[in-house]
């Protein structure tokens, strides 16, 4: 028979406890023995009551567990609210089971599972709910009790939002000038770029809201990679860059906003991810331009890139002072230029970018 374990505990020593008092027969050995009988109820009860708090305490921790890796699933494109309930009620069922924690202590577990997944504007939010009864066997309670069982009850709650806040278009343009081969420069650009997509990369593992394209200069742009989804296409065509040449940083500047401004660029977000992109444009430099007339060309696809909306940063990499004015007057903002005089700071500077640029990716919050 069940009953409140706590409630009953109470009218059983409390009559006890009157019987106890009122009663003058016997020798002393009788009372004592008699006082030892409520005495062992509430030390067993006590005992178990503690074994029920124990044991409800450990059966939340796994509902919290199922509810909030179901969550997480349940945000991807391909998983099903029936499926996020699967999920929960397994993971619930195997810590559950066959754990030495509960071994012995519970009983007749019976979870409800209930998951929902709702997309407005471009917000998906998904919610998890794992309640669950069951029974604790009171050994010491129930020696001299009719109290058999005792209910114990969790309920967790756990809710998800991925935000779509904007996937992202990312152009850059560096310099492989012949003085980009002095002190292992071109090697420190070429981790500092690996570093900058591996962010990105790691944002957006599913390729779904990045594009990224580059073009290397020296006094021209020999070949350069169109935008295109994800990061690998970029970075193998950075790693492969050879120091050579002069210095034209309008030839890869002006591709760049080509490749940006394109109608196309946003009907391809569109088509994958029913956004519409911000667009980055990233412009290195180690020297400064051997025509002037190319500082001028420069200028006009920096102003005609930040009309549009597209945000350029800069980093002056060792650049001289003629090269540093450029690079700050191409920028966005003062925030969106860096002047790196080393090649830890060169480093710095692109992981910087890079996680600002990242912020603009679809974020999983809690």
């Amino acid at each position: 028979m069940k009953r409140t374990l706590a409630r009953e505990l109470i009218n059983r020593g409390a009559l006890l406890c009157r019987n106890f008092g009122s009663d003058r027969r016997g020798n002393v050995m009788m009372m004592f023995g008699l006082f030892m009988v409520p005495l062992f109820l509430f030390v067993g009860a006590a005992l178990d009551y503690t074994r029920a708090l124990d044991a409800r305490t450990k059966m939340q921790s796994v509902a919290d567990l199922a509810t909030i890796a179901a969550t997480k699933e349940l945000l991807k494109d391909d998983v099903s609210a029936a499926q996020a309930e699967a999920i929960a009620k397994e993971i619930f069922n195997s810590q559950i089971n066959g754990n030495p924690d509960y071994y012995g202590t519970l009983s007749n577990i019976k979870p409800t599972i209930k998951a929902t997944k709702t997309v407005v504007d471009g917000v998906t939010t998904t919610t998890v709910e794992v309640g669950a009864t069951a029974e604790i066997d009171l050994v010491l309670a129930s020696v001299a009790s009719d109290i058999e069982l005792f209910d114990v009850g969790v309920r967790s709650v756990s809710e998800n939002t991925a935000k779509a806040v904007g996937a992202l278009s990312m152009f850059l343009v560096l310099d492989k000038s012949g003085s980009m081969s002095w002190s292992g420069k071109m090697d420190s650009l070429k981790q500092a770029t690996d570093d900058l997509l591996s962010q990105l990369s790691n944002a957006d593992p599913q390729k779904k809201y990045v594009r990224t394209g580059a073009a290397a200069y020296d006094t021209k742009v020999a070949s350069f990679k169109k935008l295109n989804w994800g990061v690998s296409h970029t970075d193998s065509y950075t790693q492969a860059l050879v120091a050579t040449g002069g210095t034209n940083t309008a030839s890869g500047v002006k591709i760049a906003f080509n490749q940006l401004k394109k109608a196309k660029e946003e009907k391809q977000h569109e088509k994958k991810n029913g956004q519409v992109p911000k667009k980055f444009m990233l412009l290195l430099t180690d020297g400064s331009n051997n025509k002037t007339s190319w500082d001028t060309d420069t200028k006009k696809y920096c102003n005609k890139a930040k009309d549009i909306g597209i945000e350029i940063y800069t980093v002056a990499f060792q650049a001289p002072l003629a090269g540093e004015k450029l690079l700050k007057d191409c920028a966005s903002s003062d925030d969106h230029y860096f002047d790196a005089s080393q090649a830890a700071e060169l480093i710095a500077a692109f992981k910087a970018i890079g996680a600002q640029v990242a912020d603009s990716i679809p974020r999983v919050t809690f």
